[in-house]
C-alpha cells in the first residue's frame, strides 16, 4: 500500500502541472501594439508580479480550455459570467489576434485561434479573480 501511495502523489503533481501548462503564454513582441483593443497590464498574481493580456482599459482577458481554435463553447448562463471581448466591425485586427462570431452573436476578439474573454467579478483594471481551472489568464513574457 505504501508503494501506491508513492506512485499516486507524483501523477497527481503532474497533472496539476500540465493544467497550469494550458495558459497561453505570449511574447511582448506578438502582441504589444498590435491593436488598440488590447494593452498589456502589471498585474499581481499568486503574490508575484506579472503581465497579462487586457482590453484598453486594463481589465484582465482569460481564455476557455474547453474552446478550440476559432470556436466558443461559452454560452447561455456561462457568457453571464464570462462575456465575451468585443471588437467594432471597422477594428482593425492584426495576427496573432483575430475574430470569430462569438455566442453572444458579436464579434469577438480571439488570440491565436482562441476566444478571449472577461470574468464578471473582475471590477477593476488589474483584476485577476477569473484565473480558475479551464479559464486562464494570457501571460505575456519578454
Amino acid at each position: 500500500m505504501t508503494n501506491l501511495k508513492m506512485m499516486i502523489v507524483p501523477i497527481l503533481a503532474l497533472a496539476f502541472s500540465a493544467q497550469s501548462a494550458m495558459a497561453l503564454t505570449v511574447t511582448n513582441a506578438e502582441v504589444a501594439n498590435k491593436i488598440r483593443e488590447v494593452s498589456l497590464s502589471q498585474v499581481r498574481f499568486e503574490g508575484a508580479p506579472a503581465v497579462v493580456l487586457a482590453d484598453a482599459k486594463g481589465m484582465s482577458v482569460y481564455t476557455f480550455d474547453l474552446d478550440s481554435e476559432g470556436k466558443s463553447v461559452c454560452k447561455g448562463g456561462c457568457l453571464k459570467v464570462w462575456p465575451t471581448l468585443h471588437v467594432a466591425a471597422d477594428a482593425i485586427i492584426v495576427a496573432p489576434f483575430g475574430t470569430i462570431t462569438g455566442n453572444d452573436g458579436t464579434r469577438q476578439l480571439t488570440l491565436k485561434g482562441l476566444p478571449l474573454y472577461y470574468f464578471e467579478k473582475d471590477k477593476v483594471p488589474g483584476d485577476v479573480k477569473g484565473h480558475y481551472p479551464d479559464w486562464q489568464l494570457v501571460f505575456i513574457k519578454d
